[in-house]
């Protein structure tokens, strides 16, 4: 018997807004992966992001079958949030891995930026209809060149975009087989160029060093979600609290 992280999805309502509450309400979930073995593989959804278009909610999310090796995004929505579509697939590239699909609208259109690390680069994919079922390819918008891929065991982990005072804030991480990396690139545009912050980076550290979801607003106050890598991957997440961020300082505390 040979054993996996396998992950599954939960969507819960709550009464307000305070980052964790216990009193929740589930309105959808997925069936839970049993353990893998080598006779029995199964599907692992993990990696969710909601985005509401047209008053519809939509759930973006990853789903891999274990040990078959590349990720795919699906895609499914709820207009009442009791009654949910069948998933589609979004992707169709079979030769790269495909995770954290985060979604988000830029002046105007809907850009959907996953995680590509496999390939050492960030695309944007740009939403083709309205139904948002449909993305293609944008934009390589940051690429590491292929002389500094050696030592880089992983590429571009769990990227996301803040967008602040006109100047895109790109935060994104590498691994090294030892520890990840945070690195803080900059730009005056979504589609680039962008440039390395010059705190980069701006954490190090498998506690701290991946981000778990896209930064947080709440309260005038700007939260950065990290994933704890520390004992095992994805154990927990930890809240930073930013605070500072301009295009030349940056802090943050737990």
């Amino acid at each position: 018997m040979k054993s996996s992280e396998c992950f599954t999805i939960d969507i819960s309502v709550q009464q307000d807004k305070s980052l964790v509450k216990k009193d929740k309400k589930t309105i959808f979930r997925f069936k839970q992966s049993k353990w893998w073995n080598q006779f029995y593989p199964t599907i692992m959804k993990a990696d969710p992001f909601l985005f509401v278009h047209n008053n519809r909610l939509h759930l973006f999310y990853e789903e891999m079958c274990i040990g078959k090796g590349l990720g795919v995004i699906k895609h499914l929505h709820t207009d009442d949030l009791t009654h949910w579509s069948k998933p589609e697939l979004i992707t169709h590239e079979p030769q790269c891995h495909f995770s954290y699909p985060w979604v988000f609208e830029d002046n105007g259109s809907i850009y959907m930026m996953p995680e590509t690390g496999c390939d050492h680069n960030i695309r944007l994919y740009k939403a083709a209809n309205d139904e948002l079922t449909e993305f293609v390819k944008y934009k390589v918008i940051l690429e590491r060149k292929q002389e500094y891929w050696d030592g880089i065991k992983f590429d571009f982990a769990d990227s996301c975009i803040y967008k602040k005072e006109g100047i895109y804030y790109l935060f994104t991480s590498y691994y090294d087989g030892a520890k990840y990396h945070l690195e803080l690139y900059i730009s005056e545009h979504l589609e680039g160029p962008y440039s390395l912050h010059p705190m980069s980076p701006v954490c190090e550290g498998n506690m701290f060093g991946r981000c778990a979801g896209s930064l947080i607003e709440k309260d005038g106050k700007l939260y950065r979600p990290a994933q704890d890598c520390s004992i095992v991957y994805g154990g927990q997440v930890h809240l930073m609290e930013i605070d500072d961020l301009t295009p030349t300082n940056y802090r943050e505390h737990v």
